[in-house]
């Protein structure tokens, strides 16, 4: 198994221990001590503490990232890793296995290359640049 498979077993292990659910925000629990905390936004109960006198603003960023990192929303990147890999595996076939097909008394195969690979490429960013256009 690889670190970073190693890394998402991990996760998910944690993710089925059942931390607490919902949104999380943080901000200032006690201005005098520097103290940022992580609130879980549907139960409005404090999830952790992030305490360091010598480098708030470093804490503060720490306290963001975890704030970010919730359980669903570790849950969504999951499930998107999960769509990318099936994706990736779908296409590492077609570059191993031409598609054959037949109409009529014609045959036709069509093989991932390295050409393919460029047309496919262009019009994706082609078709990012009219979205970016239109939004």
């Amino acid at each position: 198994m690889s670190d970073t498979n190693k890394e998402i077993e991990s996760i998910r292990e944690a993710l089925e221990a059942g931390p607490t659910d919902g949104v999380w925000t943080h901000g200032p629990l006690d201005r005098a001590r520097d103290e940022i905390v992580i609130f879980a936004k549907d139960g409005g109960y404090q999830i952790a503490e992030v305490t360091d006198y010598n480098n708030y603003a470093e804490n503060k960023a720490n306290a963001r990232f975890i704030a970010a990192c919730s359980p669903s929303a570790i849950r969504s990147l999951l499930a998107r890793v999960e769509e990318v890999e099936r994706d990736a595996k779908r296409y590492q076939w077609l570059r191993k296995n031409p598609i054959r097909f037949s109409e009529g008394v014609a045959h036709f195969a069509l093989h991932v290359d390295d050409e393919i690979e460029s047309i496919v490429d262009a019009a994706l960013s082609e078709q990012a640049s009219k979205e970016q256009s239109h939004g």
